[in-house]
């Protein structure tokens, strides 16, 4: 039973640790496994066969634990917006993610909306008109 409890997190630290390659994108889909994991975890302990035994209520303890300490740091990733931004840019996932059951509906859109948001704001391509207006604005200024 503990391996089933823990090999998950052993194995998502590993991957994550990895650095062959960047894996910002992974972020969200770890924490998505480890909930998974969890409920499927919590389902088992709430099953009739076992609310008598004594050893499932302290395990059940350690992984209501386990459960509120990674919400704490799923928590985390609301502020900085490049996880969710690195699941909508990757090119095999996309928006995948967000579209499970797990997900609060409003999440996906929010999401994209935020991201488009922000590249519309810091990176879209400025008018060409307005490119060059800035450049001899620029020229001028320089002489």
């Amino acid at each position: 039973m503990l391996l089933t409890i823990l090999l998950p997190f052993k194995k998502t630290s590993d991957h994550l640790q990895q650095t062959t390659r960047p894996s910002i994108d992974s972020v969200f889909w770890a924490y998505e496994t480890l909930f998974n994991e969890i409920d499927q975890v919590q389902a088992v302990f709430a099953l009739p066969k076992n609310k008598g035994r004594p050893w499932i209520n302290e395990l059940a303890t350690a992984v209501t634990s386990m459960r509120n300490k990674l919400m704490k740091y799923y928590g985390m990733t609301e502020k900085p917006y490049v996880y969710a931004d690195s699941v909508i840019l990757e090119p095999w996932g996309k928006t995948s993610l967000f579209s499970q059951e797990s997900w609060e509906a409003d999440h996906k859109n929010r999401y994209i909306n935020r991201c488009r948001d922000r590249y519309i704001r810091d990176y879209q391509p400025v008018d060409s008109d307005m490119l060059r207006m800035g450049s001899k604005s620029t020229s001028h200024s320089l002489k």
